[in-house]
């Protein structure tokens, strides 16, 4: 019993060594291949960090802060506040044009821009753009950095952005926030009549004016706000609208838009968002403008302009980007349930 029990440990004890030993040679590849795996993690983490790093750094001398002194005629002006605002901008051109929002300096009577080495220059307005919320600006300083336009039409939602700017304080001055893309054609904003990018990430006051960026460090837009209610809903103005915009802003001081003669309202599906073919119902034809030389009534409704189905404001503001006053278009108007055919001579909007 003795001899047949050590035999049978002998056995056992050789069984497990070699289990052991064939463990260590299988299992010996799979060690090696995780810690290879962690590597690699960790090689691409850190090529995406640098990648990151360079982008800021290349972008920053193109980001400025805005420091503005509100005009004692503003609706915000109190006699108990500094009355100071803070917002950002991105330069345009070299010779020290730079762009930011409407709303950032329509009512300042004193204008500081901030580069990124803090030298502080004195700012005036060159044009202000309500539509768009969008305002150019000109310090007296050249060989300033300029930005590249994205163009914002391609961008997809997923894709990786970067926010530079000056929230909250001028301490803060651009602050870095790194999100995606969450949704692009965004209207009904209320900040308004165009299209924006909406991203989640971060835009607190005095981002206002600064620029979202691609990966590639170009400007896919320009941070206009967000639901100070809800946080990562932030819309941005896109890149198209700026450069419809601010060529216009530096050429004539204000933008060339075309105009039909009367006011443009949506239905109340679109109102809320949700699928519409309801069109544009005509209101306040003013005489003699280009609808009332058309024949079109109050009421009518606009399906289409030169064939382009037209069902939000904000869709027929987009097109009304690809004319200038005193182009023609086709209108198809619908009236008591009759569709119609006319021809416009677009004015200029006031």
């Amino acid at each position: 019993m003795t001899h047949k029990k050590k035999s049978k440990d002998s056995f056992t004890a050789a069984a497990l060594a070699l289990l052991f030993f064939l463990g260590a040679v299988v299992c010996a590849p799979a060690q090696v291949a995780i810690a290879a795996g962690e590597a690699g993690e960790a090689d691409t983490l850190k090529a995406a960090q640098t990648e990151l790093t360079e982008i800021v750094r290349k972008v920053e001398p193109s980001v400025v802060g805005i420091v503005g002194k509100l005009s004692r005629v503003s609706k915000s002006y109190y006699d108990a506040s500094d009355n100071i605002i803070l917002g950002s901008g991105i330069v345009y051109r070299q010779n020290g044009y730079i762009i930011t929002n409407q709303h950032v300096v329509e009512e300042c009577e004193k204008l500081f821009v901030i580069l990124s080495n803090k030298r502080v220059y004195e700012a005036k307005v060159v044009g202000l753009d309500a539509a768009s919320d969008l305002a150019l600006i000109k310090i007296d300083k050249g060989l300033l950095t300029p930005v590249t336009f994205a163009d914002s039409a391609r961008v997809e939602v997923g894709a990786s952005v970067i926010t530079i700017g000056t929230p909250v304080e001028f301490d803060l001055q651009n602050s870095v926030g790194l999100g995606i893309i969450s949704g692009i054609n965004r209207g009904n904003t209320g900040f308004s009549e165009y299209q924006f990018l909406q991203t989640d990430a971060v835009a607190n006051p005095g981002n206002s004016g600064g620029p979202l960026m691609d990966m590639d460090g170009r400007v896919l837009g320009i941070i206009e706000g967000g639901y100070t209610s809800f946080q990562g809903i932030t819309f941005c103005i896109p890149s198209q609208t700026i450069l419809y915009v601010i060529p216009q802003l530096l050429r004539f001081g204000r933008v060339l838009r075309p105009d039909l003669g009367a006011t443009l309202v949506q239905g109340l599906m679109a109102d809320y968002g949700l699928p519409s073919g309801q069109g544009l119902f005509f209101t306040d034809i003013l005489e003699g403008g280009p609808c009332a030389e058309a024949g079109i009534d109050e009421d009518d409704v606009l399906l289409s302009l030169n064939g382009v189905d037209l069902n939000t404001y904000t869709a027929y503001s987009e097109e009304l980007k690809k004319y200038l006053p005193g182009d023609s278009a086709e209108l198809e108007v619908l009236r008591g349930g009759v569709r119609r055919t006319v021809s416009v001579l677009f004015d200029e909007r006031p």
